[in-house]
């Protein structure tokens, strides 16, 4: 983002107005792209509260709000990342309670 002293603001207050109204109009969004790209849970097929589990955690992108501010392009490669489970086998795969099937990894 742009520094206030190269913006074409005199005001910083308002300055600071508009940076906000930008990233929030980004994180709606971003929120929307998102749900868009969301389907039934991987193991059990419910549509009911999805979340994304990163397949590997390590090749996740550990920037605080990293998807509220990036760009379409950005979240596809992050989300590529990720397995779509409801919450309730989410919670399960973290406690290890279940395992995912082989062909979850193809």
């Amino acid at each position: 983002m742009g520094s206030f002293e190269k913006s074409s603001y005199r005001d910083y207050d308002k300055f600071i107005a508009n940076r906000r109204k930008g990233a929030k109009v980004r994180k709606e969004r971003n929120i929307k792209y998102i749900k868009s790209k969301t389907t039934s849970c991987l193991f059990c097929g419910s549509d009911e509260r999805i979340e994304w589990h990163h397949i590997n955690p390590a090749t996740k992108d550990k920037k605080k709000g990293y998807f509220f501010s990036c760009g379409f392009q950005k979240i596809d490669e992050e989300l590529e990342k990720c397995w779509q489970l409801c919450y309730h086998c989410h919670k399960k795969l973290h406690r290890r309670m279940v395992d995912p099937l082989p062909i979850c990894y193809e």
